[in-house]
């Protein structure tokens, strides 16, 4: 615990369910990791309907829109936008895979609340769609850079069939409304009904410009 976790403020909110809020993060504890045994635990829970919310923030380090800036000795984009599940160079499909697995293990759990018939809440957390504002897009990148779409899971056949399964709204607003370091535009595909679509701001160190650091990626 360091004070800092979404499942400690919920705690804190919410005292009367502190012991059925349970956060997993394995920058916290290596036995969090969703591709260990907490995985089936997961499932299992989810199976018999003991799972009553569940929201997640899967890691987007491969999906950003800062790989598409061409500098030397930097990254360069993993995903491409028309099938973002295959790896650009193959000898990465691996780690694309790994990261993939953190979405589309939220989504199965999902399903199969639903396909038992279990009413489940849920909010998904991903970064705003880089194609929706094309001026935004140029804040980040150069003409050129901007030239190559940019990937999306909300822009995936995936994420249109299931959500027309589970429902839910896709709220897109930028972080820094709500006390982030910086501007950063997320999407927030949920049930929860908090209505924060369209809200956008600039974050607490960045007042009149957009920051272009490692904040970028928290």
């Amino acid at each position: 615990k360091d004070g800092e976790s979404l499942g400690e403020e919920l705690q804190k909110r919410y005292p009367a369910m502190a012991n059925r809020i349970f956060a997993f993060d394995i920058k916290r504890d290596p036995k969090h990791d969703i591709f260990g045994d907490l995985w089936s635990v997961l499932i299992h829970s989810m199976y018999e309907g003991r799972i009553i919310a569940l929201l997640a923030g899967p890691n987007c380090k491969s999906w950003s829109i800062l790989l598409h800036r061409r500098k030397e000795g930097f990254p360069t984009p993993k995903r491409n936008r028309n099938n973002p599940w295959v790896a650009i160079d193959s000898k990465e499909q691996h780690q694309v895979d790994k990261e993939s697995n953190l979405l589309l293990r939220v989504i199965l759990l999902l399903l199969i609340g639903s396909s038992m018939g279990h009413e489940v809440h849920f909010g998904v957390e991903h970064p705003e769609d880089p194609e929706k504002d094309p001026e935004k897009k140029r804040r980040w990148l150069n003409a050129d850079e901007a030239s190559t779409p940019c990937c999306s899971f909300w822009a995936t056949e995936l994420f249109r069939g299931v959500r027309e399964i589970l429902g839910g709204d896709l709220d897109s607003f930028d972080q820094g409304a709500l006390g982030h370091d910086t501007q950063k535009s997320t999407s927030f595909w949920n049930t929860l009904g908090v209505n924060l679509d369209g809200i956008r701001s600039y974050g607490k160190f960045n007042k009149k410009a957009d920051l272009k650091s490692e904040l970028l990626a928290r």
